[in-house]
């Protein structure tokens, strides 16, 4: 559920994810929002 959307975010890429189920794309769309938080906390503190 969003690992490999996750992956690209972390290496810097724009992408864009499928999920069929709903249930997968609430967690995966949970998961990358709290990766793109914490990048951007985390670029913000440098």
């Amino acid at each position: 559920a969003g690992t490999t959307i996750l992956a690209a975010v972390e290496e810097g890429y724009e992408t864009v994810g499928i999920e069929v189920t709903d249930a997968y794309y609430k967690l995966g769309s949970d998961r990358v929002k709290f990766a793109l938080e914490a990048k951007e906390k985390e670029e913000s503190e440098k």
